[in-house]
């Protein structure tokens, strides 16, 4: 029987750490035995595979739509499968631990820590320099979303890593909304984020095709993904429910036409998201979807969407409330109207303007840290590296929630309730054009 190299790799990782807490020992020193280099086997492996199979190979590979054979995919493609392996796992994991709780392995407990600082190790201290946070951040989510497993966190973070340096040409580049390729890209509203949405403290990640047009620059597919990714890693950063409960996709088609779609931007976003994202993801969920797309989609399903993964795929209707109605059952006090909510006060271009200041208060604690000085606001709040590995996380400071406490989940509002204020420096930044980020409509519109 054909042995899966991921599977493989995944096992060697897990039997030597596993032989290592049979006999009472330190992880630390199994970290010596298998420390990962740039000459081991898994990850010479992983490299060609990831080599091959890159973000910006699956952009160039074009592939036109055949009507006469319209389910069949060309050799050059399906290379670019989407792989939910990873999510699918992690979900029947999940539901397996909601029967088992002491089987749960907290990231804040001595043994989660251990595992932290033996993954931080094995990774090297070469990746780390290059980019220290991120690899930290990366590290600490998939730790939570695998209730810490070193061997699935060590190969996922070896792919994002991966990943991460084709996009950006280097494992050291820092993503931040100084960049105005990027900040152009987000304040399109494409691409939104709704967090706290249910009773586990999830995120949505609101995805407007409409507002995409793959021939124009700014919403290039290239361009899209690295602000897709931005999101993402920030959303992380801000909510370690997020890192633990996994997060929902959902598409919103609302005015979406055939000059906004592109083939291969749309299997490049689910390689993305299926193969590389260091999270997990819930569910997926389309909304207002086109009658070609509900016509077609449940036909081509099994190939998009493997196994289990098929059942947590939602093609919805074209009433937003929807959303509202088990078995997703999302708190209508956090949807914007638009999505069958009833929060009015939902502003897209207030969090543009919060990860701005996020982004100006890192930058000032990385110039305090450089000369070994602090100042006495910024002692007051975590540091957000810091956050990441502990109980408490950094939320986001301009979150759009309903004051109203979750009934039954004291553990979310300890985590998500230390907040920053930002209403006294609002000001500095210009807002993004409201009605972009509220209403879903024709990307020929918005220009």
């Amino acid at each position: 029987m054909k042995t899966n190299k991921r599977t493989k790799s995944t096992t060697i990782y897990q039997n030597r750490l596993n032989d290592d807490d049979e006999d009472g020992g330190d992880d630390d020193d199994v970290a010596d035995d298998f420390e990962i280099t740039e000459n081991g086997i898994e990850i010479e492996e992983l490299t060609e595979r990831i080599r091959d199979t890159s973000i910006r190979s699956s952009i160039e590979t074009r592939v036109s739509w055949n009507p006469t054979k319209p389910f069949y995919v060309p050799k050059r493609a399906r290379k670019f499968k989407p792989d939910w392996s990873f999510n699918e796992q992690e979900n029947e994991r999940e539901d397996y631990l909601e029967k088992h709780q002491e089987e749960r392995v907290s990231f804040e407990s001595a043994v989660g820590q251990t595992r932290f600082e033996f993954v931080m190790k094995t990774l090297g201290d070469d990746l780390k320099k290059k980019n220290h946070e991120l690899v930290e951040l990366v590290v600490t989510s998939l730790l939570r979303c695998t209730n810490c497993d070193v061997a699935k966190t060590l190969f996922r973070a070896e792919s994002y890593f991966a990943m991460y340096a084709d996009m950006f040409g280097c494992m050291s580049y820092k993503q931040t909304l100084n960049d105005a390729e990027l900040r152009e890209t987000v304040e399109t509203g494409c691409f939104q984020v709704l967090e706290n949405v249910d009773k586990e403290g999830r995120a949505i990640f609101w995805f407007l095709p409409g507002r995409v047009n793959p021939h124009d620059e700014k919403t290039s597919a290239l361009r899209v993904l690295k602000m897709m990714n931005y999101v993402f890693i920030r959303t992380l950063r801000n909510y370690p429910t997020v890192q633990r409960n996994g997060l929902i996709i959902l598409s919103d088609m609302g005015g979406l036409k055939f000059e906004n779609h592109s083939f291969s931007f749309t299997r490049t976003g689910l390689f993305y998201s299926s193969n590389f994202l260091p999270a997990r993801v819930h569910r997926i969920c389309m909304i207002r979807p086109l009658y070609f797309v509900k016509l077609v989609l449940p036909a081509v399903k099994s190939f998009l969407f493997s196994g289990n993964c098929a059942k947590r795929v939602f093609i919805l209707s074209q009433d937003p409330r929807d959303l509202l109605l088990e078995p997703l059952s999302y708190r209508a006090e956090i949807l914007p109207p638009v999505l069958g909510g009833n929060n009015n006060s939902y502003s897209f271009s207030n969090r543009v303007r919060s990860w701005r200041l996020e982004e100006e208060h890192e930058n000032e604690e990385s110039c305090d840290d450089s000369d070994h000085v602090m100042s006495s606001d910024a002692a007051n709040i975590v540091d957000t590296a810091d956050s990441n590995r502990g109980a408490i996380g950094v939320v986001s400071p301009t979150r759009e929630c309903a004051e109203d406490e979750i009934e039954g989940e004291e553990e979310i509002n300890s985590v998500n309730d230390t907040c920053i204020s930002v209403s006294s420096r609002m000001s500095y930044y210009p807002a993004v054009d409201e009605d972009r980020s509220t209403t879903p409509t024709n990307n020929n519109n918005d220009s």
